[in-house]
């Protein structure tokens, strides 16, 4: 076991207990190695919460936007919309927002309009 301020300390305090005192030298040691047994278990319980509070960190982060963009090479009378996540979507009438559209039905993420103003 490593020695600490605290063994130190308790070796200190079984010799001023007669130093060879059995009883007393076997309950520092018990002492001494429940001690060490904690702090392992302490350890492993922090790495546990470390990990725990990443996982919450991952799971309630902000999902990016899904980006739509207008296909101006669609020359019909729909309002067709290429999607991040791979998709298209047509409108008879207006776009996205003007039907009301926050998220993206294919992926589930919020809507981003993009704005070619090329």
């Amino acid at each position: 076991m490593t020695d600490t301020p605290f063994t130190e300390t308790l070796r200190s305090f079984s010799k001023l207990c007669g130093g060879g005192n059995e009883d007393v030298a076997a309950a520092i040691d018990a002492a001494l190695a429940e001690i060490e047994r904690l702090t392992k278990e302490r350890a492993g319980f922090q790495h546990t919460l470390r990990q725990a509070n990443l996982a919450i960190d991952r799971l309630t982060a902000p999902a990016p936007p899904c980006r739509w963009a207008r296909d101006e090479s669609f020359l019909d009378e729909t309002d067709k919309w290429d999607t991040a996540c791979d998709r298209a979507f047509a409108f008879i009438n207006g776009g996205p927002r003007e039907n009301h559209y926050t998220h993206c039905p294919g992926c589930g993420r919020p809507l981003e309009i993009y704005v070619n103003n090329t």
